[in-house]
């Protein structure tokens, strides 16, 4: 440094603070990033936490109802005759609010982890009201039976509507001898 000039030095300091600026630059902005990506990973963990407190909170409750539903829930049995029952029960509730239905077609059974569904595919006309009043008591709690479609007012009657649905009827899942 003693043999330099004095443009040498200045040149020097000068560089040697522009590399000081860019390693702080870098610095900082690597601990910027770090600093996001811990707050981010801090907000879903406390978001975690507060799902499993609300949980524990809520044991006895589910438990109660796990309770209800293992009690609850029938197993299948045959697959056809699981299947002329639910046609069945779907012909009553639909009679008893003159739903008028077309082509059930018997579904097959899937089996899930903790339940086997059977879905029947078909179509049903009737008034909105009475409609509204037949799906309502498919999806009794008791009843076990969800329904997927899609319901459209009829071109032909306005005042009917028409559906095509898939009611599916869960069922305790045997367990394997």
């Amino acid at each position: 440094m003693t043999q330099m000039s004095q443009r040498e030095k200045v040149l020097s300091w000068i560089v040697g603070g522009v590399i000081f600026f860019v390693i702080n630059i870098v610095a900082v902005k690597f601990l910027m990033n770090n600093y996001q990506t811990l707050a981010g990973a801090r907000v879903k963990v406390e978001g975690d936490l507060r799902g499993l407190q609300m949980k524990e909170s809520q044991r006895e409750l589910w438990e109660q109802r796990d309770k209800w539903l293992t009690e609850s829930l029938q197993p299948m049995g045959d697959s056809d005759v699981a299947n002329r029952t639910l046609i069945d029960a779907v012909k009553n509730t639909a009679k008893k609010y003159t739903v008028t239905l077309e082509s059930p077609q018997p579904g097959v059974p899937m089996k899930q982890p903790y339940f086997t569904t059977l879905g029947t595919r078909l179509e049903a006309k009737g008034a909105w009201t009475q409609m509204y009043d037949f799906l309502q008591e498919l999806q009794a709690p008791d009843q076990f039976i969800s329904l997927e479609g899609d319901i459209k007012v009829d071109p032909a009657d306005k005042t009917q509507l028409r559906a095509t649905l898939t009611i599916a009827k869960w069922f305790k899942t045997e367990a394997k001898p």
